[in-house]
């Protein structure tokens, strides 16, 4: 695993955003939650929250039912992923989205518009998931990474499948417990123990790196015909899909071809 969560990068490109097109009924209810933030407090581990105002939760009963479960995953974004000068204490944000869990459960809302509406947020945080610095890329990162430095190099002839390990010698490395960050971070580190198969280490493992491209070959073509009548474009392009590698010291040992 190779990828973060690029927590400034989601903040300032999509949820700050979100958060300044929350309607005007929001941001008057979030203004009045900072103005009783300090005797809100949390119930438990739950949601629930007491110490607020009645006058203060008859604003969060005034907001529609879908745009307060929209909000609360906004505004709980909006401050989780802060950063900076633009952090706040006090708990303003999550405190917020527990006054709007309340508001929406004494309505019997429907417990589909908050589910609907924390997906939404996760599939579009999804797309705030970048490389980890000082590491290699993945096999399953490689296309994407190619495509992002030259969005049409594929021409409409060849498509990147995937890149994958062949060759393994002396076999496939592989992965146990004792591969596990020791500190308790999210990334597997092979380099910290030996295979758990042959006990070798995993600097004694090699094999061959291979990019995958299948031929865009029309209804009833034929695939060897397609490659042979489209060679030197097809030379072309893996002549720049090499150099791209070559220049992010990325390992690619060669092609091979995948018949539709």
């Amino acid at each position: 695993m190779s990828k973060e969560f690029n927590y400034k990068r989601a903040w300032d490109e999509y949820v700050k955003p979100e958060y300044e097109n929350l309607p005007n009924e929001v941001h008057k209810a979030l203004n009045s939650t900072r103005s009783e933030v300090d005797n809100i407090n949390q119930v438990d581990a739950s949601k629930t929250v007491t110490g607020h105002s009645k006058e203060l939760m008859a604003m969060f009963d005034a907001i529609p039912t879908e745009i307060l479960a929209w909000a609360s995953e906004v505004v709980y974004y909006y401050g989780h992923l802060a950063y900076g000068k633009q952090c706040q204490n006090g708990g303003l944000y999550w405190k917020f989205q527990g006054l709007a869990s309340m508001s929406l459960i004494n309505r019997k809302s429907d417990s589909e518009i908050l589910h609907k509406a924390h997906v939404k947020m996760d599939k579009a945080l999804e797309a705030f998931h970048d490389h980890e610095e000082n590491t290699e890329y993945s096999n399953e990162e490689v296309p994407e990474y190619i495509r992002g430095i030259s969005a049409h190099i594929e021409e409409g002839i060849v498509e990147m499948r995937a890149v994958q390990n062949v060759n393994h010698k002396p076999d496939m490395f592989c992965i146990g417990q004792r591969h596990f960050p020791k500190d308790g971070g999210m990334y597997i580190k092979p380099e910290q123990a030996p295979c758990c198969n042959c006990g070798q280490p995993y600097s004694e493992h090699t094999s061959d790196r291979v990019m995958l491209l299948k031929p865009i070959v029309k209804d009833g073509g034929d695939p060897d015909t397609f490659l042979k009548d489209n060679q030197e474009v097809i030379k072309k392009i893996m002549q720049h899909i090499n150099e791209i590698c070559t220049a992010a010291k990325i390992k690619l040992d060669g092609f091979a071809f995948v018949k539709p």
